[in-house]
């Protein structure tokens, strides 16, 4: 700014502190008039405007005319010089319809500019330039005489500056031009006041206690509430959060012809009590007198409601955000201007309120009512889609809104939109016939359709235009005998296997992956909630924890899914209750595992159990808070029963770990077959799926052989065949151990599922039973050592450990014995 002389800085400086007008002999300029004034280097005086006050600057605006935003500047900062600790600007308006600051996202911009003509308008132009404070609202506008002295402009932006209690700041600036400021004005906001606002709070817990009033800066409570029948209740006493906050608003200063044409109620709002989630508060009022010693019991708890509930994006206690809820209908017929205030909040564990503020605007002209409707075309008629409202207005004047009467309705199932209103043309009628239009039309519809790489459909429909679509994912899928995990999606988001659209715009489709688990020997995979005979079940979490988004219970003992001989491991999830698994009949049979939960989600795993017999398994009885959300089964261990002769054959569906057989077990493959025997060697190694096996044990005794991830495969030294299912076999076509010999199958026959068996045509001719000979090569003996014959091992005279004598010559221990 150039300097001015003491006098007048001083002149300028009282007329403002006073509230009154400064206008000065000559200009006050700010800026180079030669129109090269750098960016941010020439400033107006600092207009300071308290609560409900309003600044009016008249000045002419100068521009280089080379860039639209070469003109002035208007900014409303904190009650701080420049770079001085707590400055921060509110607001950075430049002329040409565009700005900054850390509210400028949260305003309102409009003007009517014309671009084509837009320079050369604005050098020279006259600016009436106000800033008007109205409790939280602040409003910025420009009314602009173009420099040809007949065209007008106007620029105006509107936003909401804390709860509207502070001080602030404004002050003009420009680049590459000048402004001439004729004079500078600060006054009372026409109509505009705050209520004296008074605070406290009740809690059903401590029902004959009272809080007092809760002064500024400190914190009254609102707890988990829901509104039924016209009164305050709440939805979970057991939460401990049952208060009401409870505020009386007190108007009646207002001059004696004054008529309240708007209130609107700011206040500081938390998080939640406990920090673990956003909080939604709402406003309602009664007719009862607040006391600064009420206590729930003496408290009315009535209700009208009254505006929009307001969230907050924080989850913290102990952060607060400025919230404002319109309460204009609560001064309605109101005599004395004096209300009452409950503030409610529905969320689980409540809130704190502080420093509740309440702003009137007043007119003490003519006023009337006039109604606010809420109109779309449905089937060719107009219909009312929302109640209608009435509001106050300034006879003569035009009717206006407020942003919520744009607020999207549902209506019959349908979602509309905004469209257009008749608010500005309609003038305010003395006789309360006015009636402002607001027309909406039903929004747009996008469908979505989701499936898997599985083939799966797993969810279609529509949806609104902005809206978010949830869709439910299962953890896990089985199909054709392969396990799939991990699910991940093409687009959008996925958490705990909810899905979602965010804020659909087109039709969309999602495609859900997911990735086979190699080798998972799952045997059974279920959803609860796709069990014969299962009771679904859903919470309040259920779709945002489970997977698929459903869980579910059996209401009595059920058997569920039939095991064959084998060891296994169950695998489940909830988070509620307890529900137990039994191989067999409840009571009867063996618990496999307990599954529970007191809240949080529990994926437990079984120890392995091992049946050998096929075994129904069963859950015990469940209800609506002890119920499961799926059930994975997997095969840890294929069971195999000696004959008495002490050996047996297996084949396996599941690769086998022949290096950790239990104790007492031993598995061979054939190597080599005589025209007396058949040559086994050892294995002791995993082996793959579908290998044949001898087995040798304690006659009659029951194994459980581990089951492996991958084995090696042994078809090129092994001579046996895998029956893994019921093979049919020719007569003279194959060989099956019996009574601990290979005998030849001279009729037609099946080898039972599990079983292993030799080839006819890897036997010499006309053998019909053979020995089993462990190790060697079965041409001759060569030594028997004491070490190699201790214990119960047995050699023929070839030198051939063999498995059962027949009739002849063997050594055993050391010594020849005859059969």
């Amino acid at each position: 700014m150039k300097k001015l002389t003491f006098l007048k800085s001083l002149l300028m400086a009282l007329c403002l502190l006073g509230g009154g007008t400064s206008a000065w002999a000559e200009d006050v300029t700010v800026g180079e008039k030669d129109n090269s004034t750098a960016w941010w280097s020439a400033f107006s005086e600092y207009y300071t405007l308290a609560p409900n006050k309003t600044l009016t600057l008249n000045f002419t605006n100068y521009s280089d005319k080379v860039e639209n935003f070469h003109n002035w500047l208007a900014v409303v900062t904190t009650d701080a010089d420049r770079g001085a600790t707590g400055y921060s600007e509110y607001l950075v308006l430049r002329a040409d319809n565009h700005g900054w600051g850390g509210l400028y996202a949260s305003g309102t911009l409009t003007s009517n500019y014309n671009w084509g003509t837009f320079k050369d308008d604005m050098d020279g132009s006259n600016v009436v330039l106000t800033v008007e404070r109205r409790g939280a609202q602040v409003t910025v506008n420009a009314d602009i005489t173009a420099s040809d002295g007949e065209t007008k402009y106007f620029e105006n932006f509107v936003f909401n500056c804390g709860l509207g209690t502070q001080t602030i700041r404004a002050f003009m600036t420009t680049e590459k031009g000048h402004l001439a400021i004729h004079s500078a004005t600060i006054s009372d906001t026409e109509g505009a006041l705050f209520a004296t606002t008074k605070m406290t709070y009740v809690d059903k817990n401590n029902a004959d206690v009272p809080y007092g009033e809760i002064t500024a800066g400190n914190s009254a409570r609102s707890g988990y509430n829901k509104i039924s029948g016209g009164s305050v209740a709440f939805a979970n006493e057991g939460w401990g959060a049952n208060y009401i906050t409870y505020l009386k608003v007190d108007a009646s200063s207002l001059p004696a012809e004054a008529t309240i044409t708007s209130a609107s109620l700011s206040f500081e709002q938390s998080g939640s009590a406990d920090g673990k989630r956003a909080t939604r508060v709402g406003a309602g009022y009664n007719s009862s007198a607040w006391a600064s010693d009420m206590t729930y019991n003496t408290a009315d708890k009535s209700i009208t409601t009254v505006g929009d509930a307001v969230w907050t994006v924080t989850k913290s206690s102990t952060t607060f955000e400025t919230k404002t809820i319109n309460i204009t209908p609560a001064f309605s017929g109101d005599a004395d201007n004096i209300v009452t205030i409950l503030l409610y909040e529905t969320e689980a564990a409540g809130c704190y309120i502080k420093n509740p503020i309440v702003n009137i605007n007043y007119t003490t002209a003519a006023s009337a009512n006039y109604t606010i409707k809420y109109v779309a075309e449905i089937s060719g008629v107009e219909t009312e889609i929302q109640t209608s409202r009435t509001e106050i207005g300034v006879v003569g004047e035009t009717g206006s809104l407020v942003e919520t009467d744009k607020n999207v309705i549902w209506y019959g199932g349908a979602k509309y939109v905004y469209s257009t209103d008749n608010a500005s043309s309609t003038t305010i009628a003395s006789d309360n016939s006015s009636v402002v239009t607001v027309t909406f039309v039903e929004a747009p519809s996008y469908s979505y359709n989701i499936v898997d790489n599985l083939g799966n459909t797993l969810a279609n429909g529509s949806a609104y235009e902005g809206e978010n679509v949830n869709f439910y994912v299962p953890y896990y899928a089985l199909k054709d005998g392969k396990f799939y995990a991990s699910p991940s999606l093409s687009s959008g988001a996925l958490s705990y296997g909810q899905g979602t659209i965010l804020s659909i715009a087109a039709n969309t489709d999602i495609t859900v992956t997911y990735t086979e688990e190699a080798n998972s020997n799952v045997v059974f995979f279920s959803e609860a909630e796709n069990l014969t005979g299962i009771t679904a079940h859903n919470d309040g979490f259920t779709n945002i924890r489970m997977s698929n988004g459903k869980t579910g219970y059996y209401a009595a003992q059920t058997a569920f899914v039939s095991l064959p001989a084998g060891t296994y491991t169950l695998t489940a999830a909830t988070r509620a209750g307890e529900t137990k698994f039994y191989a067999g009949a409840v009571g009867e049979g063996v618990e496999v595992m307990t599954l529970s939960s007191t809240g949080s989600v529990v994926t437990t795993t079984s120890a392995p159990f091992t049946l050998t017999t096929t075994t129904d398994i069963y859950t015990s009885t469940g209800s609506t808070k002890a119920y499961f959300d799926y059930v994975i089964i997997r095969q840890t261990g294929v069971v195999a029963t000696i004959a008495t002769s002490g050996y047996s054959t297996l084949a396996s569906s599941y690769a086998l770990d022949c290096a950790n057989l239990p104790s007492g077990l031993k598995a061979y493959k054939v190597t080599g077959v005589t025209k007396t025997a058949v040559n086994l060697e050892e294995v002791s190694e995993a082996v793959q799926a579908g290998t044949g096996l001898i087995l040798e044990g304690a006659p009659s005794e029951t194994y459980s052989i581990p089951v492996a991830v991958n084995g090696s495969d042994l078809s090129a030294t092994n001579k046996l065949q895998a029956a893994v299912t019921a093979t049919d076999v020719a007569a003279n076509e194959a060989y099956i151990l019996q009574g601990g010999k290979f005998h030849l199958v001279t009729g037609a026959s099946t080898v039972p599922a599990g079983k292993a068996y030799l080839l006819a045509k890897d036997v010499p001719a006309n053998v019909r039973a053979l020995d089993m000979v462990v190790g060697g090569d079965a041409d001759g003996i060569t030594a028997i050592d004491n070490a190699q014959s201790t214990g119960n091992a047995m050699f023929d005279l070839s030198g051939r450990r063999v498995a059962k004598a027949q009739k002849g010559i063997y050594i055993v221990n050391g010594k020849k014995v005859v059969k």
